[in-house]
């Protein structure tokens, strides 16, 4: 993660005055992957966001490189899809 802190701590601070989540995925070497490229949690943060009671927007927001077309965007759209229908 750029920030080198966890996004639960920013949830912490902004708490339910978040209107809007920029999604990426991390691992060990890479920051900013496709959400489902990585090691992150999305279910948790899913849930933890849906107790502040949020419903707005999420943008997944990663850098050219780091994918190849227009399906892998696509893929990681439809993953973060099954998961928020879960809250």
């Amino acid at each position: 993660m750029k920030a080198r802190k966890s996004p639960y701590e920013y949830l912490d601070i902004f708490g339910e005055d978040l209107f809007n989540l920029h999604l990426n995925d991390h691992n060990e070497e890479f920051s900013c992957l496709l959400p489902g490229d990585g090691d992150f949690d999305f279910d948790t943060l899913f849930k933890e966001v849906t107790k502040l009671g949020y419903r707005g927007p999420g943008i997944i927001e990663i850098y050219r490189e780091n994918y190849k077309n227009v399906h892998e965007l696509v893929k990681s759209k439809k993953l973060l899809e099954r998961i928020g229908h879960k809250y």
